[in-house]
């Protein structure tokens, strides 16, 4: 299990079946995990009510915290291609 100190922090909870952080969000999960080959490396990603995964940034925990702020349904919806 990775570090939760910066997950847990933003509303995530870990899921141990698959190694990842969880966060419910726009109908649908927002994913959180740690590159396991690049410690320090994270990745958030969207995972859809139709199981389609949509990856939204990568990178060390600040860049990660500073998407985590700027997330909001209509970025989302516009990241995935869908109409508000």
């Amino acid at each position: 299990m990775i570090n939760g100190e910066f997950p847990e922090k933003y509303g995530f909870k870990y899921n141990e079946d698959y190694d990842e952080w969880q966060k419910p969000g726009f109908d649908g999960l927002i994913i959180l995990w740690e590159k396991p080959t690049n410690p320090g490396i994270w990745e958030l990603s969207y995972f859809d009510d139709n199981d389609d995964m949509f990856s939204l940034s990568i990178g060390d925990e600040d860049h990660i915290i500073q998407q985590l702020k700027s997330i909001d349904k209509n970025v989302l919806d516009n990241i995935i291609g869908k109409q508000s």
